[in-house]
């Protein structure tokens, strides 16, 4: 456990929260490892009140410990959730003072050609005078004038909408499921209004869709990240550099253990 702590200060993250139950009572102090775990890595632990009982004791084991105490703006030991009243463990839990970094959003515009009055299209386009636009001097301002003039044209014939993008998608997140996420908020908004048994059993339906592509799509990706690390062909810079992407620390150019 020291290593990961060491690790993860040496990585360069600021905010770093460490929780779990650690099977050490820190109410009966003493110098233990955990403790000296503790205090070697400058971490403050934010829970103070037993959170383990048995028949005849109370144990604080479940923590949360933190590299800057301000992370945290509320702790609490929870009750019991469990219906063993002899042994149990009470929940921790905590409010985190990070603000989540919004995704960079962008938005493409999609052309459905599928549905396009091509035939509309080209008469458009043969009336155009192309002498005229194309009698220019400036190529630039010629090449300009053409992209407008097409486009302009192609507004009228070929149905389009834009499409919203997040750079920080998470690569399996394909098109098709993408496509599936907005049907299934579309059917849920609906089944809300309608209230009824036949709008639910829909949602319902592409809601289970959802799901089980999301699952396949998860597996097939982290399979195969897992088979490039076991890869013994795989180059130790791509390795390293695949392990930094999954474990969603930035790539870095060099300085990789070559052992």
């Amino acid at each position: 456990m020291n290593l990961s702590i060491e690790n993860a200060l040496n990585s360069g993250i600021d905010k770093i929260v460490v929780t779990g139950d650690f099977n050490e009572n820190l109410l009966n102090y003493r110098n233990t490892k955990l403790t000296n775990i503790i205090l070697q890595n400058g971490l403050n632990q934010a829970i103070d009140q037993p959170t383990f009982f048995c028949e005849t004791s109370s144990s604080l084991l479940d923590l949360i410990l933190v590299n800057d105490p301000d992370i945290l703006l509320y702790t609490e030991v929870g009750d019991n959730i469990l219906e063993a009243n002899v042994r149990y463990h009470c929940p921790v839990s905590g409010i985190i003072n990070i603000q989540k970094t919004p995704n960079k959003v962008f938005s493409r515009k999609i052309w459905d050609y599928d549905h396009a009055d091509l035939t509309n299209y080209k008469f458009d386009l043969s009336e155009v005078n192309w002498d005229n636009i194309i009698n220019n001097n400036d190529v630039n301002v010629a090449a300009t004038k053409i992209t407008e003039t097409i486009l302009k044209i192609a507004a009228k014939h070929i149905p389009c909408k834009f499409v919203k993008f997040r750079s920080q998608d998470p690569p399996w997140l394909t098109g098709h499921i993408k496509k599936l996420i907005r049907r299934r908020k579309r059917l849920h908004k609906m089944a809300k209004k309608k209230n009824t048994a036949d709008s639910w059993r829909q949602f319902r339906y592409v809601r289970n869709q959802c799901i089980n592509f999301i699952k396949t799509a998860k597996l097939d990706f982290f399979n195969k990240q897992i088979n490039i690390l076991e890869n013994p062909e795989t180059n130790v810079k791509n390795w390293w550099k695949l392990l930094r992407n999954l474990s969603g620390q930035p790539s870095k150019a060099s300085n990789y253990p070559l052992c």
